[in-house]
């Protein structure tokens, strides 16, 4: 006598068997600037930047981790940290930005 499977039930343990890392990662947002020959984001030195060099690091040794990049200016940081979004990014500590920041 054959056993014969639900579709529907093989495909539920298949989802259930995976690693919970294959289903959501945590994740990391970095914040990076063009402000070349800091960090640079065009041309033919593109992603030989100082930060550039350091996230590609962090990256290999963060695997476990959904890795995003977000351009955005002082400005604009300042502005999503005060909107409680998260990420990291190099911001001078002040009196003023411990309150949202760190």
């Amino acid at each position: 006598m054959a056993f014969i499977i639900d579709p529907a039930i093989f495909s539920v343990f298949l989802w259930l068997s995976q690693p919970m890392g294959a289903l959501a990662k945590d994740s990391i947002t970095w914040m990076v600037s063009d402000f070349p020959p800091y960090a640079i984001l065009k041309g033919a030195y593109s992603g030989k930047g100082n930060p550039d060099e350091e996230i590609k690091l962090l990256q290999e040794y963060l695997p476990e981790y959904a890795h995003q990049i977000l351009v955005a200016n002082l400005v604009r940081r300042v502005i999503l940290f005060k909107e409680g979004k998260k990420g990291c990014g190099a911001l001078l500590k002040t009196s003023e930005r411990k309150e949202y920041e760190w």
